[in-house]
């Protein structure tokens, strides 16, 4: 036994913070990994493909999810807190930029005088476009990980249902005359997190191509049945 789970044993409270810890870095390094492909995709593919900026591209998705969700009660309103942290960060940009600014006059003044001056005055607009574009992936990935955690939210209590018919199961169910058929179990126990990473990363990506309910319902159906199965399996120590 590992000294990591000799401590889950010990103390509770480090792996439940374990977990949490262990969670939050892998939403972030997705967020990282995806911010990177938008900032770059910008460029290279989105403007060449269709010829439309990012911030297009995400006023289209908030449009086609609330297409797909108009009839839903949701807990959690991704639009609404999407723009909330996108508006302060917009004050600060917006603050950011202010500093950097110079009036046209003095900024033709001063390039007349030194070229270095010219020089700096081109990386300072060449600051305020990146600062622009990483603006617009931060407010697109913003509202993808909250539509992301708006998804799991409804689908909560499906899981809990799966959780408790396979907790009950567990103790009714036997195969092959006590024996145990351990390696479906053991393969939907291991998938949980896998599958919840691999949706996250579609999230953050959104191909939409596929609509947001078939996104939703795929990701339902194999969480569910994941949840399910690990819970009914017939290991002694569950």
């Amino acid at each position: 036994m590992t000294e990591s789970s000799k401590l889950d044993l010990i103390n509770p409270i480090y792996a439940i913070l374990n977990s949490v810890l262990r969670w939050i870095g892998i939403v972030l390094l997705c967020v990282i990994v995806a911010m990177v492909v938008e900032v770059l995709g910008t460029k290279l593919i989105f403007d060449s493909v269709d010829g439309s900026r990012l911030q297009q591209r995400t006023q289209h998705e908030q449009e086609m999810y609330w297409e797909h969700t108009e009839n839903t009660t949701l807990w959690v309103s991704p639009t609404t807190l999407s723009q909330t942290i996108n508006q302060h960060l917009q004050q600060l940009f917006l603050a950011i930029n202010n500093r950097l600014h110079v009036p046209a006059n003095e900024e033709s003044t001063a390039g007349n005088k030194l070229p270095i001056i010219s020089t700096l005055n081109q990386l300072r607009r060449w600051f305020e476009e990146q600062l622009i574009l990483v603006g617009e992936v931060v407010q697109a990935c913003t509202f993808r990980v909250c539509a992301f955690v708006s998804c799991i939210l409804h689908l909560l209590p499906f899981m809990l249902v799966a959780v408790v018919d396979g907790l009950g199961r567990r103790k009714i169910r036997r195969l092959s005359g006590g024996r145990e058929s351990s390696w479906l179990y053991t393969i939907a126990h291991r998938s949980i997190r896998p599958l919840i990473v691999f949706y996250l990363v579609i999230f953050l990506i959104w191909p939409w191509s596929i609509n947001y309910p078939w996104i939703t319902c795929s990701l339902g159906t194999l969480l569910v049945t994941a949840c399910h199965l690990s819970t009914s399996r017939l290991k002694k120590y569950l």
